[in-house]
C-alpha cells in the first residue's frame, strides 16, 4: 500500500494538506481512501486559518511531511518517498516520482477552473470579500505562523483580487501545479542521473 499512499503526495502538495496521517486515510484490501482534507487550501486540521501561497517551495515540503500534532514524520509511505535533508529534497523512488509528477500534468487549467468554480457556486465577490475582512479582522495581533500566513494571503486577495476568492484559488492552483512540476522534475531528473 505504500505505493499507493505515495501517489498522494503530490496533489497533498498542490492543496496544501499538511496533515495527511495514518487518521486521515482509510484502508480496504490494496485500496486507499484519503479522508479529512481540512488542513489544506488555506485552513487548518483543527479549525482556523491557514495561509495559502500561491508558490510552493521546499519549505512548504517540509511541512507537509512533518507531523502537524507530534513532529517527526506525517506518515511512513511519505517518509520512505521523499524526505527534506539540509534544505535540499531527496526523492526516494525516482520513476514513482515520475509517474506523479506525469499525473499531476495532466490536470489542465480548464479542471482547475472548472473545480473551482463549482466549489464557490454561489458566493458573490462581494460575500467573498466581506468574509474576507472579517477574517482578517479576526487575525489582527495573532503571532502564530499559520495566522500570520493566513492574513497575508487573505490581504493579498483582497488587494490584488478585489476580494475573488474563486480566481485567487483558480490562479494559485495552477502556479503551485507548475512549480511543484517543476520543482519535483528537476529532483527526479537529478536522482536518475545519480
Amino acid at each position: 500500500r505504500s505505493e499507493v499512499i505515495q501517489k498522494g503526495l503530490l496533489i497533498d502538495a498542490l492543496i496544501g494538506n499538511y496533515d495527511r496521517v495514518s487518521w486521515n486515510m482509510m484502508f480496504k484490501g490494496d485500496e486507499v481512501m484519503f479522508i479529512d482534507n481540512g488542513a489544506s487550501l488555506g485552513s487548518r486540521a483543527q479549525g482556523g486559518f491557514n495561509g495559502f501561497p500561491k508558490n510552493f517551495d521546499i519549505g512548504q515540503l517540509e511541512v507537509i511531511l512533518t507531523n502537524p500534532q507530534f513532529g517527526g514524520k506525517v506518515n511512513p509511505a511519505y517518509d520512505n518517498f521523499v524526505a527534506v535533508e539540509n534544505g535540499r529534497m531527496v526523492v526516494k523512488n525516482p520513476e514513482l516520482m515520475k509517474q506523479s509528477v506525469a499525473k499531476l500534468q495532466d490536470i489542465t487549467d480548464s479542471q482547475i477552473d472548472a473545480i473551482v468554480s463549482e466549489g464557490f457556486k454561489g458566493v458573490t465577490v462581494e460575500e467573498s470579500r466581506t468574509y474576507l475582512q472579517d477574517a482578517v479582522r479576526s487575525l489582527e495581533g495573532a503571532t502564530d505562523s499559520k495566522s500570520i500566513s493566513a492574513k497575508q494571503t487573505f490581504e493579498e486577495i483582497l488587494r490584488d483580487y478585489n476580494g475573488d476568492r474563486a480566481s485567487y484559488f483558480k490562479e494559485a492552483l495552477k502556479q503551485r501545479r507548475n512549480d511543484i512540476i517543476n520543482l519535483f522534475s528537476q529532483e527526479t531528473a537529478v536522482a536518475s542521473s545519480s
